[in-house]
């Protein structure tokens, strides 16, 4: 990872303790942007709804439509899918550094790191429910 980038896990997830999940879902996406067909594999696990961080659920999300066109998922084509037309450049950055800062994920780890995910999701699913039980006295 690059110093960069762990300076803004690090200051995203202070204290929340979703850093993990976090790790994770890099992992995920940048395995899917470094391995051709991967994305389907992790698809079969994980949704984009189960990403802590919004901007990896949007991800994900491009990713599928982009493999649903025949397209290839890569830092271009998928900056090209996300852009909105104003100033992207943090977008770009961000998918450039994701794709570099975990290029050692290598595809029999896809379906770990999707259910890695998947699981941290369910985790939030049940903490959110239980804080909620509080508000019901």
């Amino acid at each position: 990872m690059t110093a960069e980038l762990l300076s803004y896990t690090a200051a995203k997830y202070e204290g929340e303790g979703d850093l993990d999940s976090w790790v994770a879902e890099q992992a995920l996406l940048a395995g899917c942007m470094a391995h051709k067909d991967v994305w389907s594999i992790a698809a079969e696990h994980v949704k984009a709804d189960d990403f802590s961080d919004a901007l990896h659920g949007r991800i994900f999300a491009a990713m599928g439509r982009l493999r649903d066109e025949g397209k290839q998922i890569n830092p271009v084509s998928l900056y090209s899918a996300m852009k909105t037309g104003g100033d992207d450049a943090d977008l770009r950055r961000y998918i450039t550094e994701l794709a570099l800062a975990n290029c050692g994920v290598i595809p029999a780890m896809i379906v770990d790191w999707a259910v890695c995910v998947r699981t941290f999701a369910r985790k939030r699913q049940i903490r959110d429910a239980t804080a909620n039980l509080g508000s019901l006295n």
